[in-house]
């Protein structure tokens, strides 16, 4: 990465066997209960990345496509977060696919290991349960997956709510006639049309898992994301617009430099049934 010089690139690298002897797994973060004073570490949190994936030849970057550190919080008896204790961080894998610096930037090599790697944070002989990181090919393209979903039928009077099939695009590159998809891409989701303001009067909304709100989807092994929308026909009348028109995008940035795989579109007509 341009203007990270030698010393930025020191790499915190440890013999494993050796590095996670002395250190104690507990729970999803770590937590000192013996002899414990109310401004001594008692506990850290879990070990967050700033973005799932990382793509070769780059170092991890966060939502904003800015390099990014590792995150681990230390905590004291009262709750308090301590700051400056020495953070240490080891990656589980055997063929160097990542490094970690001693600031706890990641940085990719330029090969896709056959298992995404483990990373463990410690602080002060706590440690932290490992978390796994992908590495990944940066995708050249963003393009429907499966069939077209249908219309979006309805009944009145009928159910509460009606749920549009997956929204569902992916994301990746090309080897000959073979589709490699990129994992951990965030892929954005926007109702065009009708308007989607979120009010008690809007006929629809974009939603994820569990049905909650939500318009941004992270691509999964084979680089597919989706959305759908669900659809209250208790706010449709003789004026609203029932055409749905949704825009997918994954803009991205690689090595520095922003990079756009264009936009996909869905259209998806409302249609009353009779009961």
């Amino acid at each position: 990465m341009s203007g990270w010089n030698t010393a930025h690139r020191r790499v915190a690298s440890f013999a494993l066997t050796s590095a996670l002897a002395g250190l104690v797994a507990l729970g999803a973060g770590g937590c000192a209960t013996d002899g414990v004073g109310p401004d001594d570490l008692l506990s850290i949190s879990a070990l967050t990345l700033p973005s799932p994936a990382i793509f070769l030849n780059d170092t991890l970057r966060d939502s904003l496509g800015r390099a990014a550190r590792l995150r681990v919080q230390a905590f004291d008896s009262k709750g308090g977060e301590i700051t400056g204790l020495d953070q240490r961080f080891v990656v589980i894998d055997t063929t160097g696919s990542v490094t970690v610096t001693r600031e706890g930037y990641v940085i990719a090599g330029a090969t896709v290991p056959a298992t995404a790697p483990r990373i463990v944070a410690s602080v002060g002989g706590l440690q932290t349960q490992p978390v796994t990181l992908e590495v990944s090919h940066p995708p050249e393209l963003l393009e429907r997956s499966g069939f077209a979903p249908g219309p979006i039928g309805y009944l009145i009077p009928g159910a509460a709510t009606y749920t549009s099939s997956p929204l569902a695009v992916r994301a990746g590159r090309r080897e000959g006639t073979t589709f490699v998809g990129s994992r951990g891409i965030r892929v954005r989701f926007e109702i065009l049309r009708p308007a989607s303001a979120i009010t008690d009067t809007v006929p629809g909304y974009l939603i994820g898992e569990r049905n909650l709100r939500s318009t941004v989807d992270t691509t999964d092994q084979s680089g597919v994301a989706s959305r759908s929308i669900l659809i209250r026909p208790s706010t449709i009348t003789a004026t609203t617009d029932t055409v749905f028109v949704v825009r997918a995008s994954a803009p991205f940035v690689y090595r520095g430099v922003p990079r756009s795989l264009g936009t996909v579109e869905f259209t998806l007509p409302l249609r009353r049934t009779q009961p």
